[in-house]
């Protein structure tokens, strides 16, 4: 299960980003989950970062728009990767750091 996955154009630009919780914002609102297009509920414009952001940048914009993932534009805003808290996280805390109790 996917929490938001970038939309884009024909050349590659980001668009916007249909998100979970724009999916059940949706379905509160009474639309039909079966015939709903990504454009009508997708935040827009999409929150992103350029691939020479610094990792405190990005982390900055995870935490103040609270979101799981975050599309990474280069050159004319096309969509180079996407880069998650997870990934974030993994890179900042070595496995060989953590400690697991019990079995």
């Amino acid at each position: 299960m996917y929490s938001g996955l970038p939309v884009i154009d024909g050349k590659g630009k980001m668009l916007g980003v249909p998100t979970e919780s724009d999916l059940l914002n949706a379905i509160r609102n009474g639309r039909d989950v079966q015939t709903i297009k990504a454009e009508d509920i997708m935040t827009q414009p999409a929150i992103c970062v350029g691939e020479d952001e610094e990792l405190d940048t990005v982390i900055t914009k995870m935490i103040e728009k609270n979101v799981i993932r975050i599309p990474v534009v280069g050159e004319e805003g096309k969509l180079v990767g996407v880069i998650a808290r997870s990934d974030v996280l993994s890179c900042m805390i070595e496995p060989d750091c953590v400690t697991v109790f019990g079995d």
